[in-house]
């Protein structure tokens, strides 16, 4: 079972990303036996644009910008 909790208000601890930064999809350790997902955060240019990028196991390169 995957452990997901999910909030039900906005934290302002999770409001703070910065270039580095992971953004995970799911634990680091996920199904109790592979690697976790995640995107790490490339640009932030605040009230304009979120740029992440994950690098898949085949070494794809996978972006999720927010613009």
């Amino acid at each position: 079972m995957a452990k997901i909790h999910n909030l039900d208000r906005i934290d302002p601890e999770l409001q703070r990303l910065e270039p580095g930064d992971y953004s995970r999809l799911t634990p680091e350790v996920y199904l109790a036996r592979i690697p976790g997902q995640f995107y790490v955060v490339q640009e932030i240019s605040p009230g304009h644009a979120l740029v992440m990028l994950q690098e898949l196991p085949t070494g794809v390169l996978s972006s999720w910008t927010f613009s």
